[in-house]
C-alpha cells in the first residue's frame, strides 16, 4: 500500500503506538503488503525450555525490545533478553530465582538510557538488579521498608532511572522514599495519613503514583503528595467514590469517579469526569456513564462512553482546560477499549502513545476488526493493521496476535509475539 504524504505527516506528527490484544484465532499467514518482515528471534529455543508468551515488552529509544521470558516449569530460571533494532540479540541476563511460575517477580522496567531494571521479593525484602546495557550487573539492592507491617507498597521508576517508593504501614502512616539508580537513599518523608484499608474496597487502587504525584485514597477525601512526600492538596471526594487519574501538563488532574451504592443485595454505578487543579478545587465535571474509562495519550485526553443498549462505545477527546469534546469517534460495531497502564509510565524520553482498540459484531461477537488511529484527531490511518499470524514448531501451534505498534520520527513498525517467537515487521 503506497502512503500519501497527507498519511505519512500524520504519523510522524501523531507520535501513535497502539497497542492490539486478540483474542480470536487466525489461521494462516494474512500480512497486508505494505508490511515487511525485518526479523524473528526464536525465543523458546534461546531460552532452552518451554516458556508462557513473553511479556509485554519494553523498547527503549534506541529500538532495543526488552522482554521477559517465564517459564512453564518451576523448575526452570526467567531469562530478561535484550534484541537491537535489526533483530541481533544483545545479551540475554538469567534471573537469579527459579519458581517465577509463581510470580516471585514484582516487575521490570528501563531508563532513558536502556538500563533494565529487574525487581523481585525474597521474604518481605524487595530486591532490584540493575542491568546496563551491556547485560552485565551494575548494581544489586534491596528496597527500604522490608522490616515494616505493610499494607500495601508502590514503587515508580523515572527516566533519569531514579526511584520513588512508597510505604502504608498497619500503623497508618505512609511511608515516603527517593532512591539513586545504585539504590541509595535520597530522600525520605514519613506521613501520618492515618492509612487505613477500607471495608470492601480494592486496596490497589488506595495509593497509586500519577506522573509526579502520590495520590492517596481515603474513605471521604484523597490527599495529593509531591515526589517528597509534601502535601500539595487534598480533594474532598463523594461518598464511596474511587478515582483513577490522569495528570495534565500543569499538574492538574484529569479523573473518572465512580460511585457505587449498594442497596438490597444490589449494587448501582455512576461515574462522572472530573479536573482538579492544584487547590483541590473542581474546575469542571462531567456525568458518564457505567463503565467510562480515561486515557492519556501523550497528552491527549480521551475518554468512552458505552451505549450497552445498542453496544457501541464512543471514544471522545477533550480539552483538558475546559472539559469540552473536541474529536470523537463512533464505530459502526461494539467497540472494546483497554489500556496497558504500565505501558503509560515513565515514557517521556519516548515518541510514543498507547491505545487498543477492538471492533467486534456485538458484544462477544466474532469477526473482529482493528483500525488504526491517530490520537490527536481521533481519525483512522489509511496502514492497514497486520492479522493475526500462526507459527508452528515441533507440533506446538501459536498465534501471533499480540502486537504493539510503534511510530518514532517517520518510522512505523509493529512487534508480535508468542511463546514460540518475537516478530518485527515493518513499513
Amino acid at each position: 500500500m503506497k502512503l500519501s504524504k497527507t498519511n505519512r505527516y500524520l504519523w510522524l506528527m501523531a507520535a501513535i503506538i497502539l497497542l492490539f490484544v486478540n483474542g480470536a484465532t487466525v489461521y494462516g499467514e494474512e500480512v497486508p503488503s505494505a508490511w515487511k518482515e525485518s526479523w524473528k528471534v526464536d525465543i523458546e529455543e534461546m531460552a532452552g525450555h518451554r516458556i508462557y508468551s513473553p511479556s509485554f515488552p519494553r523498547i527503549s529509544s534506541d529500538g532495543t525490545v526488552y522482554v521477559r521470558l517465564s517459564p512453564r516449569s518451576e523448575a526452570d530460571y526467567a531469562d530478561y533478553v535484550a534484541i537491537a533494532a535489526d533483530g541481533a540479540v544483545k545479551w540475554k541476563y538469567r534471573s537469579p530465582l527459579r519458581n517465577m511460575v509463581n510470580l516471585n517477580l514484582r516487575d521490570y522496567e528501563i531508563d532513558a538510557k536502556g538500563n533494565l531494571y529487574l525487581n523481585y521479593s525474597s521474604g518481605q525484602s524487595l530486591i532490584v538488579h540493575k542491568i546496563g546495557t551491556d547485560g552485565k550487573l551494575q548494581a544489586q539492592f534491596t528496597l527500604p521498608g522490608a522490616n515494616e507491617k505493610k499494607l500495601q507498597e508502590r514503587i515508580d521508576y523515572k527516566a533519569d532511572g531514579t526511584i520513588r517508593m512508597a510505604l502504608a504501614l498497619e500503623s497508618g502512616d505512609v511511608l515516603v522514599y527517593q532512591l539513586t539508580s545504585q539504590g541509595k537513599v535520597t530522600g525520605y518523608k514519613k506521613i501520618n495519613q492515618n492509612y487505613k484499608e477500607n471495608g470492601g474496597a480494592d486496596i490497589s487502587s488506595d495509593m497509586t503514583f500519577v506522573g509526579d504525584y502520590l495520590v492517596v485514597h481515603q474513605s471521604e477525601y484523597i490527599d495529593v503528595y509531591d515526589e517528597k512526600g509534601q502535601r500539595e492538596f487534598r480533594f474532598v471526594k463523594q461518598s464511596n467514590e474511587w478515582f483513577q487519574f490522569e495528570m495534565t501538563k500543569d499538574k492538574q488532574l484529569i479523573g473518572i469517579g465512580r460511585t457505587y451504592n449498594r442497596s438490597g443485595g444490589n449494587t448501582t454505578e455512576s461515574s462522572r469526569l472530573v479536573s482538579i487543579n492544584r487547590s483541590g478545587k473542581v474546575n469542571w465535571s462531567l456525568g458518564l456513564t457505567k463503565g467510562s474509562s480515561l486515557y492519556n495519550l501523550k497528552n491527549n485526553f480521551i475518554y468512552t462512553v458505552t451505549d450497552r443498549e445498542n453496544g457501541i462505545t464512543r471514544l471522545i477527546k477533550i480539552d483538558p482546560s475546559t472539559g469540552k469534546e473536541t474529536a470523537s469517534y463512533e464505530p459502526k460495531k461494539y467497540l472494546a477499549v483497554e489500556n496497558n497502564h504500565f505501558a503509560n509510565q515513565n515514557r517521556d524520553y519516548q515518541d510514543d502513545a498507547i491505545l487498543q482498540i477492538t471492533q467486534y459484531s456485538g458484544y462477544g461477537g466474532k469477526g473482529s476488526q482493528e483500525a488504526l488511529l491517530d490520537p490527536s484527531t481521533l481519525k483512522e490511518l489509511s496502514i492497514e493493521p497486520v492479522s493475526s499470524i500462526v507459527t508452528e514448531k515441533k507440533n506446538v501451534r501459536a498465534t501471533l496476535d499480540t502486537k504493539l505498534y510503534v511510530q518514532r520520527s517517520n518510522q512505523m513498525y509493529v512487534i508480535l509475539w508468542n511463546s514460540i517467537e518475537v516478530r518485527r515487521l515493518q513499513v
